[in-house]
Parts: C-alpha cells; sequence; structure tokens
C-alpha cells in the first residue's frame, strides 16, 4: 500500500515538475505544436490556439495523466483558475481528438471528443456559477472561452468533412451540436 502510494507521489511529482510545458494554464501553445485559427468573426478577433495534448488516450499511462488532471482539480478551489483549467482540459481534449483521427483511431477520437466537451459543459457550469455570484472574470478569458468553442467548433465540422461513415458522422454531429449548446449558454449569460 505505501509503495503504491509512493509510486503515485513521484508520477504526479514527474507529470508537474519534470516534463517540460508547451503551454501554461490560459491554453496559449507554442506555435511549433498548436492549432491555430484566424477568426473571420468579428465575436472572435484573432488567433486562437489550442494547447498541446501531450499523452494520448491510446499511450499506457494516459490513466495516470488521467489522475493528475483530477486531482488538480480537486485541490483548486478559485473558481476563475478552475474555469482556466477546464478550458485547457478541453482544448487538450479537441487536439488530441484531431490526432487520433489523423492516426485512424475514430471509436477513441470520438469518445476523446465527447470528453472534451464534457470538460466545456463543466467549464459553462463554473462560468455561470461565477457569473451569479458577480465573481469578477478577466475579460481576456471570457473571449478566450468563446474563441475556444469557435475553435472546436472548426474541427468538429472538419472531422465531420472528413469522415465517411455516416455513423461517425452522425456521432461528431452531435459533438458538434453540444459545442453550439454550450455556447449559446455562455452567451445567453451576457
Amino acid at each position: 500500500m505505501t509503495l503504491a502510494v509512493a509510486v503515485l507521489i513521484v508520477l504526479i511529482f514527474v507529470g508537474f515538475f519534470l516534463v517540460p510545458r508547451e503551454s501554461n494554464v490560459m491554453g496559449e501553445a507554442s506555435p511549433k505544436r498548436s492549432l491555430s485559427v484566424t477568426s473571420t468573426s468579428s465575436a472572435t478577433p484573432g488567433d486562437y490556439q489550442l494547447s498541446w495534448p501531450g499523452m494520448l488516450p491510446d499511450q499506457p499511462l494516459y490513466k495516470v495523466k488521467i489522475l493528475r488532471d483530477r486531482l488538480v482539480l480537486w485541490l483548486v478551489k478559485d473558481p476563475v483558475k478552475r474555469i482556466e483549467y477546464y478550458l485547457l482540459l478541453a482544448d487538450k481534449g479537441m487536439y488530441a481528438t484531431r490526432l487520433l483521427i489523423d492516426k485512424g483511431n475514430v471509436p477513441l477520437a470520438l469518445i476523446t471528443a465527447l470528453k472534451a466537451e464534457n470538460n466545456y459543459t463543466l467549464l459553462v457550469t463554473e462560468y455561470r456559477w461565477a457569473y451569479w455570484y458577480a465573481k469578477k472574470l478577466p475579460s481576456d478569458l471570457t473571449q478566450n472561452i468563446q474563441r475556444a468553442a469557435y475553435k472546436h467548433q472548426e474541427i468538429l465540422s472538419g472531422i465531420i468533412s472528413d469522415l465517411s461513415d455516416t455513423k461517425d458522422k452522425d456521432a461528431f454531429t452531435q459533438v458538434l451540436s453540444f459545442s453550439q449548446r454550450n455556447l449559446d449558454e455562455l452567451r445567453a449569460l451576457k
């Protein structure tokens, strides 16, 4: 039992401190490892880059990464920091979805896309609570949240157009509708 706890602590330490970070909490990434979009909409000016996902769900240590993410969410109590972290998780998940599609692993990509949109839904929930309790949110965070939704929808639309199987297209269309509902819910708060 103590050996398992020691191994877990070492893995968390390695994940937090020794693995080089390509992105910060806001989800900005280096240009060499990011998907970016130049928006044409006036509501989403500028570029939005998704964070490099690091480990993909088809890798053996991915469950340790998920455990670390859940631990971080459990430890973070500040609503703004939780929103930022959910945004980071959603962006990484959507980027991982694109990478899995490129690798040809459509079923795992679908699961990853659903989890990414679930993180975005949790972000919207945290945002709603912060809004209702009049918590001051940075304006750049609100803009990044909206640009992320547009970027997620762009990626999902691209995936849908790339797929040939109707069943897969329908499944990703459902994920796209989740993304659109989340964005509509955010807009309703303003």
